[in-house]
């Protein structure tokens, strides 16, 4: 079964911050254009099996269906919907950060 992949504005736009960073404070092209690379084709792996990975281990944001994905040192942080056959990545972020809290103000914002 093959899934549609939504890449949703707040993952694409920390995704565009990292290899920014990466690129203008690192001082490291090949390295930014391996993340641009290595998150498309993360994206493109979901399409094929999402429900590989287990849900998060944070019980909130487990309740809300929230997987993840490792891309190098960031998380890429989905929701599946089986019923739709639909992939909705909602964040990523670098696994160093406090991405319980992010996601978890994200969800409460909303």
């Amino acid at each position: 079964m093959i899934y549609d992949v939504n890449i949703t504005k707040s993952a694409k736009q920390d995704i565009l911050d990292a290899a920014i960073y990466i690129s203008q404070k690192l001082f490291n092209n090949a390295a930014a254009n391996r993340l641009l690379d290595n998150a498309d084709l993360a994206a493109t792996s979901l399409s094929q099996n999402p429900m590989i990975r287990p849900l998060v281990y944070d019980d909130f944001l487990a309740s809300k269906g929230i997987r993840s994905l490792s891309v190098g040192n960031y998380l890429m942080l989905y929701v599946v919907y089986e019923e739709t056959n639909k992939v909705d990545v909602i964040r990523f972020i670098h696994s160093r950060r406090d991405w319980v809290s992010i996601l978890t103000n994200d969800i409460n914002d909303n």
